[in-house]
């Protein structure tokens, strides 16, 4: 068994380990509920960060890389209500775990939130972190299991489910743009202008998991109305105007002999 952590003396610590606890968690801890009560099944939006960064990475300067992320990925997601919950470092890169919509930080529009702030850590991440090699970040929307999990000595507060595995396999199949599911497509109520269907792909563990999207957010095509009707319906005649039965050319008439 690994060595049990030994707390400092410090009267200061239980402050100073209280950075390291969501806050979702804190509230109720101060609330004064049960650890028991901790956990709960609720609809959350989650966002999977990969950074592949380059080969022969050094631990110092990988160190700085994780640090200056998770400054940028904090600064987008703290208006949205969102939170880093979890860091991992594996053959994959490094990978950040976000959550919109945990208890108490709750926004109406979440889907929307989600992939605004997906789209801006996106473009700040790559513009900003030169060494990474390929960059790609992936959102889904559904219901999760929220709470404590793990050992009752060695525990976290996490997201687990089937949505949440979703994003892992969209982060790794989708590399280098924004992906969402059907269902954070549909939330979000916005123009289809702003979204690129994806080609489907297996995912490991999923079976038919639907319909996957590239947000582009906005472009010169969604504001022009790229995909708008162009011609005019002959159905439904212009104000004042009025097609004869033996010529197809339009005739103008004057609005009192309409």
């Amino acid at each position: 068994m690994r060595p049990t952590l030994l707390l400092p003396s410090d009267l200061n610590a239980k402050d100073v380990l209280r950075k390291y606890i969501p806050v979702a968690a804190l509230g109720k801890l101060d609330a004064g509920l049960p650890m028991d009560l901790l956990s709960e099944l609720r609809p959350v939006t989650c966002i999977f960060v990969q950074l592949q960064l380059a080969a022969g990475t050094s631990s110092v300067h990988l160190s700085t890389v994780l640090k200056e992320a998770s400054r940028v990925m904090l600064e987008i997601l703290s208006p949205h209500k969102g939170h880093i919950n979890k860091v991992l470092l594996c053959d994959k890169g490094c990978t950040f775990l976000c959550v919109l919509g945990l208890p108490g930080n709750k926004l109406p529009c979440e889907s929307l939130h989600a992939l605004q702030s997906a789209l801006e850590i996106f473009n700040s991440c790559s513009t900003m972190l030169e060494e990474r090699e390929t960059m790609s970040v992936a959102v889904t929307r559904g219901t999760m299991f929220c709470g404590v999990t793990g050992h009752p000595l060695r525990h976290e507060y996490t997201v687990l489910g089937q949505k949440v595995n979703l994003a892992a396999r969209m982060m790794v199949h989708y590399p280098g743009l924004v992906s969402c599911d059907a269902v954070t497509y549909a939330a979000s109520r916005l123009p289809a202008s702003y979204f690129k269907e994806l080609p489907e792909r297996e995912m490991k563990g999923l079976r038919q998991p639907g319909p996957v999207y590239q947000y582009v957010g906005v472009t010169e095509e969604s504001i022009f109305g790229v995909g708008l009707t162009k011609k005019r319906s002959e159905y439904v005649p212009l104000l004042g105007r009025w097609r004869t039965p033996c010529s197809s050319e339009a005739q103008v008439l004057p609005l009192g002999n309409f």
